[in-house]
């Protein structure tokens, strides 16, 4: 028997709370792909191996993406040339393949390795994707999550508050960006809904907003980039975090 894709469980409605590149979906997509590679199904992989090599060297070029992977390097990086090349960048691959053998000349001679020993290829990686956006990694990384979400995410069934929700339409599609949609659900088990609701009762009632916002803030639940959002509505409403003790 084939075993179940390790996904993140995302509350139904979180797929229209914050609808676009910073939303539930792609925040949960991002989560999975956290997963250690060696515990992922092979469509799942590639995506993976790639999005940790974007995010590292976003951090600190080829050095810091090494430095990162310390012994595990021989294991991952040759999976994650053929994750560029299987998500169609084979040229950030080929950066990479070249990387590798001079990460791989360092450690024969048990050097440490710099910033600057890598200045070269992380130049010719920043600019991938300036004449084609399509030859950049973090793109096309961001184009196959898009296109395979249900490989990374699996969404609970509605809720009778969801079904409501369904019947009114996406609430990022009405003319008032849905405040009175997310405002009546106040209540639902989802933090990223019930700050959307706190955010669409702020300019009506505060003090009501100001307390959903704060029962998100405590709830276990509550995801840290929508812990973040939380903390930015309760300055914006002017709250002291030194009077929250």
């Amino acid at each position: 028997m084939t075993p179940p894709l390790p996904r993140v469980i995302v509350p139904y409605c979180d797929q229209w709370a914050d609808p676009g590149p910073d939303g539930a979906t792609h925040d949960a997509c991002l989560e999975a792909l956290c997963t250690p590679p060696d515990r992922l199904d092979p469509r799942q992989r590639p995506a993976a191996l790639v999005y940790r090599y974007v995010s590292e060297i976003d951090l600190g070029g080829h050095a810091r993406y090494f430095a990162s992977l310390g012994r595990d390097a021989a294991r991952f990086v040759p999976g994650t040339i053929d994750g560029l090349c299987y998500l169609g960048v084979a040229p950030a691959g080929e950066i990479l393949a070249r990387a590798m053998d001079r990460w791989l000349e360092y450690a024969d001679a048990a050097a440490e390795v710099t910033e600057q020993d890598f200045a070269d290829l992380d130049a010719e990686y920043a600019i991938l994707g300036v004449a084609d956006q399509a030859d950049h990694p973090q793109f096309v990384l961001e184009r196959y999550v898009r296109a395979n979400t249900d490989l990374f995410i699996e969404l609970t069934p509605a809720t009778d508050e969801d079904k409501a929700l369904i019947a009114l339409g996406n609430p990022a599609l009405h003319r008032d960006g849905g405040r009175a949609a997310w405002a009546s659900l106040a209540n639902h088990a989802s933090p990223r809904v019930r700050l959307k609701a706190a955010e669409s009762l702020l300019p009506l009632n505060r003090d009501e907003a100001l307390r959903i916002a704060r029962g998100v803030r405590v709830d276990p639940r509550t995801k840290p980039w929508v812990l973040s959002k939380v903390l930015r509505l309760l300055r914006r409403a002017g709250v002291r975090f030194s009077d929250e003790a």
